[in-house]
């Protein structure tokens, strides 16, 4: 009898641990490096989960290395939101990287994390051989034309992407320009998002244009998805 109540505690902590410790740190509020570290070698690899939100923590560069490194090979994650985490350019690079693995992540959001322009491109270049990212939100990064630019190539290679968030950033008209030979290119992006950018009224009327022409849908009441 011992015996069996043993294998039965054994078992329980097994499948529940992982789940309470689940629970336990979606409601944490001060998430940092070392808390993605456990994260990336528990939590994603014992216990998967779609949902990963510790947005508006102290997360810098090592903290999603490591979360990058555990995205390599999870394949239920569906959803990371970082926002306000600190991860600047590294921490964009390793996203990048992921990008080119990962078969699952169907939402990143990377708003007010400092990745700028290099971190765009890093990103630019994972959508390049991503096939399963929907929605990507970079608002407020210092994100340059360059980035945008780049953004534009991987928009060009890339069939899946539905959402791109780019409002708050220092694009200007080359940057515009970029994104809207992609559209001619893309059948696939639903919404562009460019609003307090650098953009001129000229590129911004060619922008929407090409938006009305291919029927690209935009939140209720516009008809067309490039907000400015």
């Amino acid at each position: 009898m011992k015996f069996y109540l043993l294998i039965f505690s054994v078992t329980i902590s097994v499948i529940l641990g992982p789940m309470l410790w689940l629970t336990c740190l979606r409601q944490t509020k001060r998430w940092k490096d070392s808390t993605c570290m456990v994260c990336s070698k528990s939590l994603l690899r014992i216990y998967p989960s779609t949902e990963l939100d510790p947005s508006g923590n102290w997360i810098r560069k090592l903290g999603v290395i490591a979360l990058s490194d555990a995205l390599n090979v999870n394949n239920s994650l569906t959803d990371l939101d970082l926002t306000g985490s600190k991860i600047g350019s590294a921490g964009a690079i390793a996203l990048g990287g992921t990008l080119r693995i990962n078969r699952s992540l169907v939402r990143l959001v990377l708003s007010r994390c400092e990745i700028g322009t290099t971190g765009g491109i890093a990103l630019a270049e994972g959508l390049k051989r991503n096939t399963s990212l929907t929605t990507l939100i970079l608002q407020n990064n210092p994100i340059t034309s360059i980035g945008a630019i780049a953004l534009a190539e991987g928009l060009k290679m890339n069939s899946m992407l539905q959402t791109l968030d780019l409002q708050w950033n220092i694009i200007d008209d080359q940057g515009g320009l970029a994104l809207l030979d992609a559209l001619s290119i893309n059948f696939k992006l639903r919404t562009l998002i460019l609003a307090y950018n650098n953009i001129s009224f000229s590129t911004k009327q060619a922008l929407k244009t090409i938006c009305y022409e291919k029927n690209i849908q935009f939140d209720w009441p516009r008809k067309c998805s490039l907000s400015f």
